[in-house]
């Protein structure tokens, strides 16, 4: 079937494709492998085995479909260290916007993989829920155009791995560590006592341990815009964090 859809010429003009991949098929490389998707800027990809073989990357990598991509999102991969690396090393690196790489299981070194990548134009990272313990790395010159940076649903990600982004995303206006279990008040005073995150627009540290503390520095920060739309849900403040 993806042999056929991939064949049919009137499907070249499409620009955004999004699919699930069930167990045991491999249809993402006939789905590329013909005259339809040539101007693809969105592909979105759910793979329903959940941690599946990280064959997807190195694939789309190499080919010449994905190389105006601006947006890519990937659900459910193992993703190693050479799969990661050889998209940044692609072709088509310099056009991505956008990059969702959530609900798998990343190398730990990926924020490093991806800080230290040239050459690229990258807007919107999200590494939510890949059981990530560092950020090693990331704030690199590979990410200095990053707008938005997603890490929520990284449980075991400890308050210090944000030292990696102080000084190093100068234009990072949202910032999501939702369900971070482990960022608390001394998460919420480094970032509200730190200049490097005053281009924040959004902060959002929902479902974590910031406490009373933690919310009062937010609220005090002199850094912090009045602008700042800050989510606090579940979080528990007590009446002086309210």
């Amino acid at each position: 079937v993806a042999g056929r859809v991939a064949r049919n010429p009137a499907l070249a003009g499409v620009r955004e494709l999004r699919c699930w991949e069930h167990p045991g098929t491999d249809a993402l490389g006939p789905l590329l492998g013909g005259p339809a998707f040539a101007a693809l800027t969105l592909l979105e990809v759910y793979n329903l085995a959940l941690l599946g073989a990280p064959r997807t990357l190195p694939l789309l990598g190499a080919n010449p479909r994905c190389r105006a991509l601006e947006r890519l999102r990937l659900t459910g991969y193992a993703i190693g260290t050479p799969e990661l690396a050889a998209l940044a090393a692609s072709g088509g690196w310099a056009n991505l916007r956008e990059l969702r790489l959530g609900g798998g299981a990343v190398a730990p070194d990926a924020p490093g993989v991806l800080g230290r990548a040239n050459g690229g134009r990258l807007e919107s990272l999200s590494l939510r829920r890949n059981g990530l313990t560092g950020l090693r790395g990331l704030g690199g010159p590979g990410l200095n155009t990053l707008r938005s940076l997603d890490l929520s649903g990284n449980r075991s990600l400890p308050p210090s791995a944000l030292a990696e982004l102080t000084g190093r995303a100068p234009g990072l206006r949202h910032l999501d560590l939702s369900d971070c279990y482990l960022m608390d008040d001394t998460a919420a005073e480094l970032i509200a006592g730190s200049p490097a995150f005053a281009t924040l627009h959004q902060l959002d540290l929902i479902h974590c341990a910031v406490g009373p503390d933690g919310a009062v520095a937010l609220a005090e920060s002199p850094h912090l815009r009045d602008r700042l739309t800050l989510h606090l849900h579940d979080c528990p403040l007590g009446d002086k964090g309210k």
